[in-house]
């Protein structure tokens, strides 16, 4: 769709025609601003279009179908109505010799679609007014031109303003640039509503980007359309099916059930399967829920890397968390990882689901204190069993079944028991939540199956370049030392990472806190009896070997982390040691982590991404030179834009039919599954309000029929609601009251009671002692006319509960006599008390 300012000429000679109109080869700025065609062979008539009269129009000719259409596009954008092709009429041989374009309100809509009953949707407003503004260019053979035959410029309709042209829908859209560039945004992540902000800030707001929001999210949806044709799991596996082709290591299976719906997927990459190698002697998994639209619970199979930062082993969507399905998982892993077992596994018992079952099973409020404090206090086996039977009698539950359950299972849970294990300092699955919280950037409860692989993938590579950043920190520069042990320091640094020698020199900066208490010497061991400056109470024993050069502490830190613990740095102080030997850290923090596996990847890989390097560099180089020269105009960068992003459509459409060739695989969708926890509450219809009066809806006691149009004749009940009154009189007294419904529980709020002295022909005399001139029986009648006329009387009585009593009673009978008066008078009636 072509855009036009009103800086565009057309050029009316008749040699030119339309083609100077789409062709401005030579342009040049003129002292005002504008754009003026420069011919060299001769000056030649430009005229602006909207400068252009009808005859001149009429007289136009153009080199082709397309220039006609185009200039009478331009021409109704600046009018401000619509374009729609209508009549053509064709030669023998097929070909066009004449077409016609008519306002985009000509015609009237069927009368069929007026009179659908079965609507589900509000109907559409009508456009279609029988406009007959119509435009129509017919091929002369002769001249080999378009002529104009038939113009009428008139409308039997109001045009648009300026301002609301570019909400046409003849005139918006996206252009293949737009889409291109909408296409790589939601590649890479990218909310619609943010792209529709980078892209008005591209162009300069609203009116000039060229479609609206809702064009975008259509043409988003549509792709989306397109690229699940084959169902969202095909596609899927599919996708798992092409990338296997380009990474020899990737590795994927699912399971179906007896309907040929996906049941389970377990797929992990070559990189991934790498890391395991390296990294996979601690693993944590859990599962985590609304990821995906078929809200199928997604299992991340996660770790730490040599720098201590989250790595990704593998993924799964599973269709429960059954016994029987995390088999299935965990063979898979194990599978993939060829046979290689992991030294611990750290899953999610539920924290939180243990303290409140300690809370249900234990009705004790400080239980729960003391249990949490066996479960993380970092003592010796020994220890625990004396405070767990301190707890036991403390509590007296020695006989309590749910108890009896986790001391059978205090292996599993105790720190005490697990700290002499290597956990690469992991105690809970934090780390799970961590990427769980991390991935909601990427992936939400609407993405389909593939759009959450799409997404998880963007994910993982972001933590992939972590570790990539966190290298070249590592072997970038060299820490400064702190310390006083300079040289164990210096040491630590060479040989660890930088983020784990920053949790050795911590530990380094503890042990000097630390005092000796006693050493001894057998052989080639020597025991070294430390204790805490300032609580000598307490004690850690290490044990030192001269001849293979380890040590050994009770506290059992060094185990659980695989760094050295403040006691045995503070060991090697006392040993004058003054470098730090490489067996005191696990060879998973070392830098060189990953180079033996680094090592085995085949030659081609590293050759075909030197490769990939290599023409990503001469392409950057081109752009670069390029975006110097269109930056700095706003027409040649919209030009630029376009013509990359065209180029960038052709590519991806031309990767897209490869890697949809064929559909491998026929398996149906997974149904929408439930979440735990408690379902939603169905929303609830409001209660309708009834009135108070009436005990009706669709009105309040303030509008009420029956005290403004209802009055009836016959007397009240002193408990009604109404007021009493009579074509005759005005009954002595008279109960105006709030009503809350019947006798059987609802409540009435009295608001006053009124005393009206009735004199011997029936009039009305003085109201609570306050002595009011009289008012006649025809007087009251008129009272009531105005009164049920204004609906203001009992409204205004009763809407001012915080005047009660006589004192709202008065006033308000006194504004009724004004209004009374004012109607003899034939004045105009009070508003107002």
């Amino acid at each position: 769709m072509a855009e036009i300012n009103e800086e565009a000429h057309v050029d009316l000679s008749n040699s030119g025609g339309m083609n100077e109109f789409e062709d401005l080869n030579d342009i040049s700025d003129n002292s005002d601003g504008d754009d003026v065609v420069n011919n060299d062979s001769s000056q030649q008539q430009c005229k602006l279009i909207p400068e252009l009269t009808i005859d001149e129009i009429r007289e136009l000719e153009f080199l082709s179908e397309q220039d006609a259409v185009e200039f009478y596009q331009h021409y109704a954008q600046f009018k401000g109505f619509g374009v729609r092709k209508d009549d053509v009429q064709r030669d023998r041989k097929g070909n066009v010799v004449s077409r016609q374009l008519v306002c985009n309100r000509e015609g009237e809509r069927h009368e069929k679609h007026l009179k659908k009953v079965s609507r589900v949707k509000e109907a559409k407003p009508i456009t279609r007014v029988s406009c007959q503004a119509k435009f129509r260019v017919r091929f002369e053979a002769n001249s080999s031109k378009w002529k104009v035959v038939y113009f009428e410029p008139e409308h039997n309709h109001e045009l648009t303003l300026a301002k609301q042209v570019h909400l046409i829908p003849a005139f918006r859209g996206l252009t293949n640039g737009d889409k291109a560039q909408v296409d790589t945004l939601k590649l890479y992540g990218v909310r619609s509503c943010n792209m529709m902000g980078l892209m008005m800030g591209q162009k300069g707001g609203h009116d000039s980007v060229g479609f609206l929001k809702k064009d975008l999210y259509n043409h988003v949806d549509k792709n989306k359309r397109i690229s699940l044709g084959a169902g969202d799991v095909a596609g899927s596996l599919n996708y798992f099916t092409r990338k296997g082709e380009k990474d020899p290591m990737f590795y994927f299976r699912f399971t179906r059930t007896s309907n040929d719906n996906l049941e389970n997927l377990f797929w992990c990459d070559g990189t991934s399967r790498l890391d395991y190698q390296a990294f996979g002697d601690v693993i944590v998994f859990d599962s985590t829920y609304k990821k995906n639209k078929y809200n199928k619970p997604v299992v991340i199979f996660s770790g730490y890397n040599h720098h201590k930062e989250t790595t990704i082993f593998a993924c799964a969507l599973v269709s429960d968390e059954t016994v029987d399905t995390y088999k299935w998982v965990l063979q898979r892993l194990d599978e993939a990882m060829f046979g290689k077992h992991p030294k611990a596994v750290v899953t999610d018992g539920d924290k939180a689901m243990r303290e409140q079952n300690a809370v249900k099973k234990i009705h004790l409020p400080k239980f729960l204190d003391d249990f949490d404090y066996l479960i993380f206090g970092n003592f010796s086996p020994q220890r625990f069993e004396s405070k767990w039977e301190s707890m036991i009698e403390k509590y007296d539950l020695r006989e309590d079944k749910w108890i009896k359950q986790m001391y059978e299972t205090k292996e599993m849970w105790a720190t005490a028991f697990m700290r002499e294990r290597f956990f690469a300092g992991i105690r809970t699955t934090s780390l799970c939540e961590g990427i769980n919280s991390f991935i909601k950037k990427y992936v939400t409860c609407k993405n389909s199956m593939l759009d959450f692989i799409y997404n998880f993938e963007r994910a993982v590579e972001e933590y992939r370049h972590n570790e990539l950043a966190s290298d070249f920190r590592s072997c970038y520069g060299e820490p400064v030392l702190t310390t006083a042990l300079s040289g164990i320091e210096q040491g630590a640094a060479k040989l660890l990472t930088r983020n784990m020698f920053r949790e050795v020199r911590h530990v380094m900066e503890q042990a000097l806190s630390l005092n000796l208490v006693e050493r001894s010497e057998m052989c080639n061991t020597v025991m070294i009896k430390l204790s805490v400056c300032g609580r000598s109470s307490s004690q850690f024993l290490v044990v030192y070997d001269k001849n293979q050069t380890t040590f050994e502490c009770d506290c059992g830190l060094s185990d659980f982390k695989g760094i050295p613990c403040s006691h045995i740095i503070c060991a090697m102080r006392i040993e004058d040691f003054t470098t730090f030997p490489a067996s005191l850290v696990s060879n998973r923090w070392l830098k060189t982590a990953k180079v033996d596996y680094i090592h085995t990847i085949p030659s081609i890989e590293l050759d075909s991404e030197k490769v990939k390097l290599l023409r990503r560099g001469v392409i950057s180089v081109a752009c670069n030179f390029l975006s110097e020269y269109a930056a700095d105009d706003a027409t040649d960068f919209s030009a630029v834009i376009e013509d990359i992003y065209k180029l960038v459509s052709k590519v991806q459409k031309r990767r897209h039919l490869k890697s949809t060739e064929g559909n491998l695989f026929v398996i149906r969708d997974p149904a929408v599954m439930r979440t735990r926890g408690a379902r939603k509450k169905l929303k609830t219809k409001k209660k309708k309000r009834l009135c108070s009066n009436c005990r009706k809806s669709g009105h309040t006691i303030r509008t009420c029929p029956t005290l403004f149009e209802g009055v009836r004749d016959d007397e009240v009940d002193e408990g009604d609601s109404s007021v009493e009154l009579d074509d005759d009189n005005i009954t002595e007294n008279t109960v105006v009251s709030l009503a809350g419904g019947d006798n059987g529980g609802s409540t009435s709020r009295q608001i006053g009671t009124a005393k009206r002295k009735v004199g011997d022909n029936g009039n009305v005399g003085s109201v609570q002692g306050n002595e009011r001139d009289v008012l006649s029986p025809s007087d009251g009648r008129q009272w009531v006319d105005n009164f049920t006329r204004l609906k203001l009387g009992v409204d205004l009585v009763l809407h001012s509960h915080n005047l009660l009593q006589g004192q709202m009673l008065t006033k308000a009978l006194d504004y009724y006599q004004r209004i009374v008066e004012a109607s003899k008078k034939k004045k105009k009636v009070p508003q107002t008390c």
